[in-house]
């Protein structure tokens, strides 16, 4: 739906507010500069006769012309309708010849009432091509031109057809009226000329200032090709800001620009982006890398907490006082600060400092919010190419990890061969011992029972995570085994409890869940790395409660732990691969990773609550059939 144009605002100034009321109260941009300027010249004259004809007037009234004087008010009441006529039709040259007619018949009685030719009241023909040549072009000049001279020839031939005009001036005062009539001609030229000097003066200032708004638009233009081209063709954040900088300097002709990066506490620090041709800039510069704003401080951090860019003149160019007495010193007016937006986040903040006044201009602002989207979407695209090598690096070992599991699953399934055919002789070579009565002997049997039974199912465990490894480098499907959770659980729960420390409870809360569809050796895997990274979380003291439950048509596993909480920026890229928050060596991070892919391929989802402070809660939620999805 279309907006209504606002009004255009009140002009200020007496010069601007009498060219408005010469232009009639016509918007500029409804008619074209060279009409305003004919309109503008059209209605100044007009004012400026009618003036004139006050003084008409009184010498008509003092002549005893009386005709002469109602000819001065009607030719004033049509000059004043013909303007609003050309308020109405914005037609400059007809309002011109309307403006004319109405003076050449005004001209007409005047002069015959004192004489015609030879009167000095006829000098006032003259000034029509003079109008005509301030409101009309050539031809308009030359038509009335011809005009003036067709009169002129007129009354010089009425003595010769018999027609002898007499002044009704007396004779006592037409040598005073020779001397007013010549003097008010000499007047009304110079009023003439005075209007068109003063529209085509106007018109001057108004092409210049057009002229001064085009390079203006050109250099709002430049700036934006050369944001895009920085955001497009930049092969990493870092360039695309340092481009788009230097090209903002050039294209602005700003002394300096500065770029600030968002740390994970949400702080400015100093990218070490700087870009300055000017060499006395250098203290200022030194002092600048050195500092941080939190939101709300300082230029930077102003337009970090508004999320738009911030503008400031020199008398507030920082609340750090002593960066803007430097910035102050050193010559600079102003600084602008533009935030870089990433998905609705800001990345960054690029600073630029001037020593000219920023330019008033309503779309400066929105320009430069402009060239900061474009950066957002450089960053986008760096941070979507660094997602691309990520899931190509975990292509890449998942091909790897399905080769070893290959290279693996040979020996392993001749080791459980081998325990098979062990734990045959074994059984006959234990009844034939036991029949022997001895006690000492009977325990050491059951120790290699259990010996021979743990290795058994090590073994299988073996095979069922090569089998697992294989099939999800592969993309194999979930199989659809009724699962028991809680045994899953309490499974990896034994595995897991080596890793606790002896300050570490673990806590189990059983909820009766109903038997899950899906792979009970990938979701063992879930369990354990969630459990692993609770006691790891918690430290040397502390619970992880771990509890499973029906919730709906879900079950629900929740792992907590005491442990010292996650940051909002690390929280937003638990999930992602290869990113861990442990020393280089004792994370790989992948374990996270995997365990959302697991949840997914089960039709699930893994979602996580924490603060920093708080612990840590992770919830699992599967379907308890197939064509469940997973609430909201």
């Amino acid at each position: 739906m279309a907006r209504n144009a606002a009004p255009p605002a009140a002009p200020r100034g007496l010069g601007p507010r009498i060219a408005a009321w010469l232009a009639l109260g016509i918007d500029p941009a409804e008619v074209s500069p060279d009409t305003l300027r004919r309109i503008r010249v059209l209605s100044g004259a007009t004012f400026l006769l009618i003036a004139q004809g006050v003084f008409s007037v009184v010498e008509f009234w003092l002549l005893g012309l009386r005709t002469g004087v109602l000819a001065v008010a009607c030719a004033a009441g049509l000059a004043l309708g013909n303007l609003a006529l050309l308020r109405r039709t914005r037609d400059a040259r007809q309002a011109a010849h309307i403006a004319l007619v109405i003076l050449t018949g005004l001209l007409l009685v005047g002069a015959t009432l004192t004489g015609g030719i030879e009167a000095a009241y006829f000098s006032w023909f003259y000034a029509l091509p003079v109008a005509a040549a301030v409101t009309l072009d050539v031809r308009g000049v030359l038509l009335w031109l011809g005009l003036t001279l067709a009169l002129t020839l007129g009354f010089w031939s009425l003595p010769f057809t018999g027609v002898d005009l007499t002044s009704h001036v007396p004779a006592s005062l037409r040598y005073t009226q020779v001397l007013v009539d010549r003097a008010m001609v000499l007047i009304g030229l110079t009023a003439i000329g005075v209007s068109f000097v003063t529209g085509q003066r106007r018109a001057e200032r108004d092409l210049a200032r057009a002229n001064l708004e085009l390079e203006r638009e050109s250099a709002y233009l430049r700036l934006l090709m050369h944001a895009a081209v920085s955001a497009n063709q930049a092969t990493s954040l870092d360039e695309a800001l340092r481009d788009c900088a230097k090209s903002v300097c050039h294209a602005m002709s700003w002394s300096a620009g500065h770029v600030y990066a968002v740390n994970e506490q949400g702080v400015l620090v100093s990218s070490r982006i700087v870009v300055s041709g000017d060499a006395s800039l250098g203290p200022l510069v030194d002092l600048t890398t050195q500092l941080t704003f939190a939101p709300g401080e300082g230029l930077p951090g102003r337009a970090l907490a508004r999320r738009k860019p911030v503008a400031v003149e020199a008398d507030d160019l920082e609340t750090d006082r002593a960066r803007a007495e430097l910035a102050r010193g050193l010559g600079l007016r102003a600084g602008f600060a533009v935030p870089v937006l990433s998905h609705g986040e800001v990345v960054a903040v690029v600073e630029f400092a001037s020593r000219e006044l920023l330019p008033q201009d309503e779309r400066f602002e929105p320009v430069l919010s402009l060239v900061g989207a474009q950066l957002g979407r450089a960053a986008e695209r760096a941070a979507l190419e660094e997602r691309l090598r990520q899931v190509q690096k975990v292509e890449a070992i998942a091909q790897l990890a399905a080769g070893l599991a290959h290279e693996i699953n040979n020996p392993m399934a001749y080791v459980r061969a081998n325990l098979n055919l062990l734990r045959a002789d074994w059984d006959a070579l234990r009844k034939e011992l036991e029949g022997q009565g001895d006690s000492l002997r009977a325990a050491r049997l059951a120790e290699c029972d259990d010996l021979l039974a743990e290795s058994a199912e090590g073994v299988d465990r073996t095979i069922a995570i090569v089998r697992d490894v294989r099939d999800l480098a592969r993309g194999a499907d979930t199989p659809d085994e009724p699962v028991d959770l809680e045994e899953v659980v309490d499974t990896a729960l034994r595995e897991s409890a080596a890793q606790a420390g002896p300050g570490v409870r673990l806590e189990r809360r059983r909820g009766d869940v109903p038997p899950v569809p899906g792979s009970a050796g990938r979701l063992r895997q879930v369990v354990v790395n969630l459990v692993v990274n609770a006691i790891h979380a918690t430290g040397s003291a502390g619970s992880v409660r771990v509890a499973t439950e029906r919730r709906g048509r879900h079950a629900l596993l929740v792992v907590e732990d005491d442990g010292p909480g996650i940051s909002p920026e690390v929280r937003a890229r638990l999930f992602e691969p290869f990113f861990t928050t442990k020393p280089v060596g004792q994370g790989t991070g992948l374990g996270l990773y995997v365990c959302s892919e697991i949840v997914r391929s089960h039709g699930g989802e893994i979602r996580v609550d924490s603060e920093p402070g708080r612990g840590s809660r992770f919830e699992v939620r599967l379907p308890l059939s197939r064509g469940t999805h997973s609430e909201a």
